[in-house]
């Protein structure tokens, strides 16, 4: 049983209801002096090499086979991972800094790809390189002289609101050359999701490979002796306030998609068990959309300052000191901070839920006196706790607990014997399968959050 379990007992009917890679390569080693052309070369091969391919059934190299179901990209940059909103800026920066001038264009799905001719009646070998789809709808006008970033995210943000099931792209047009230079997919519409990077070809050549239908396209890569287990580590972890002080905060620079104020993040983490991970954040005033929906759900309490999330439809739920906050996987809409802000956060990676409520939730815990489930999902739940004073035994936890302790102190033991008093401020994060007992001398009172996949 978990902690939580034990703590919130049976819910009242209607409780729940409370309502918010790329990966660098360093270049190891030192470059070679360039010494010209080898003797060996492609018409002066050695006879012997190690590397050969046949083209029968049996081959000395691993060769990847790109799939073609549903395996759809628009530009270069649509073959990686999905941009962040910070890498976007940074094409979208290098595009103004060589004076072109950026474009936003959409298209639905079925208007969207240029893989015939179309019904047009233009013919390619009269009109070279003309596709039907090949022309997107512009959003507004090409932002002639524009050389601020945000500028950019803002339409993008705009045009996702407006048209969330279109594809969506950031052409650049050099304006001596009179033509498109680069293009970049920057949304997807959430019926079409990119196939992971690492499915994207098959490499097993020696097993026939048949293709499923793409709702349940997976790559097995050929069997291999599994990898020895990693050992677990079930201890404790827990930090005082002082650890989530501002100035121990590390700066993460400016906010993008920002249309007023100029707000910069900080941040420190606590640490992370499997999908679930904690930690303090800290924002300057200003306000930003955040039109991607959620991939996790994340718990917050506010220790000072005044803030905003506001639904896609314009329902705000404003959040100030002393408010549980939770933000559900799914959700997206904007942020306002109208007073620098700092909180302690808990987040959740986890599968969708059928039925699951995106809105946010916004509680004050001030003068609540029992325990109480504020938010709960599938395999994630957020809850007020009030412990009632003695001793509580626990064997293998079924899920991880990440805690802020509001009042009182608790005595955590974990199964090696080693004992930590937490006290008001401190965040606890007890991994999944951690043994121990929790001793509680008074009243106390927890802001909980629980991932028990």
């Amino acid at each position: 049983m978990s902690v939580m379990n034990a703590f919130v007992g049976a819910v009242p009917k209607g409780l729940n209801r409370i309502t918010d890679a790329k990966a660098t390569a360093s270049g190891g080693g030192a470059v070679k002096a360039y010494v010209g052309l080898k003797p060996a070369t492609l018409f002066n091969k050695p006879e012997t090499s190690s590397f050969a391919v046949s083209n029968g059934c049996k081959t000395e190299c691993s060769m990847g086979v790109w799939s073609p179901i549903n395996n759809r990209f628009f530009e270069t940059l649509s073959f990686l991972p999905p941009l962040s909103d910070a890498e976007v800026a940074k094409q979208i920066n290098y595009i103004t800094g060589q004076d072109w001038t950026p474009c936003v264009e959409f298209a639905v799905p079925e208007n969207a790809l240029t893989d015939n001719h179309g019904t047009s009646g233009i013919v390619s070998s009269a009109s070279c390189g003309y596709y039907d789809n090949r022309y997107w709808t512009m959003w507004k006008l090409p932002m002639f002289g524009c050389t601020d970033s945000n500028q950019v995210l803002a339409e993008i943000s705009a045009c996702v609101r407006a048209f969330p099931t279109a594809y969506i792209r950031v052409c650049g047009f050099d304006p001596i050359k009179q033509v498109q230079v680069t293009s970049m997919l920057v949304h997807r519409p959430p019926s079409e999701p990119a196939i992971p990077v690492n499915q994207r070809s098959v490499t097993d050549t020696t097993t026939p490979y048949v293709a499923p239908t793409p709702s349940s396209f997976t790559f097995e890569p050929p069997a291999t002796s599994p990898p020895a287990p990693a050992e677990t580590d079930l201890s404790m972890v827990a930090q005082p306030l002082s650890y989530f002080a501002l100035d121990k905060l590390t700066p993460k620079g400016p906010r993008v998609r920002v249309d007023h104020g100029d707000p910069h993040d900080f941040t420190r983490k606590l640490t992370g068990v499997g999908n679930a991970s904690a930690g303090s954040w800290a924002c300057t005033e200003g306000g930003w959309d955040s039109p991607n929906k959620r991939d996790s759900t994340e718990t917050f309490y506010v220790l000072s300052g005044q803030g905003c999330v506001t639904d896609p439809d314009g329902t705000p739920h404003p959040f100030g000191p002393g408010d549980a906050v939770v933000l559900p996987k799914g959700w997206y809409g904007r942020w306002d901070i109208s007073q620098l802000i700092h909180k302690v956060w808990m987040v959740h990676a986890h599968d969708d839920v059928a039925g699951m409520s995106t809105t946010p939730v916004v509680v004050p815990l001030a003068g609540m006196g029992q325990t109480t489930t504020l938010y709960a999902a599938g395999p994630t739940r957020t809850g007020c706790i009030v412990p009632q004073p003695g001793r509580r035994v626990v064997t293998n936890q079924p899920a991880t607990e990440a805690f802020h302790i509001l009042e009182g102190s608790v005595v955590l033991t974990g199964a090696d014997g080693a004992a930590r008093q937490c006290s008001p401020g401190d965040m606890v994060v007890l991994p999944k399968g951690w043994s121990g007992s929790w001793d509680i001398a008074g009243p106390a009172k927890l802001l909980m959050a629980e991932a028990s996949d």
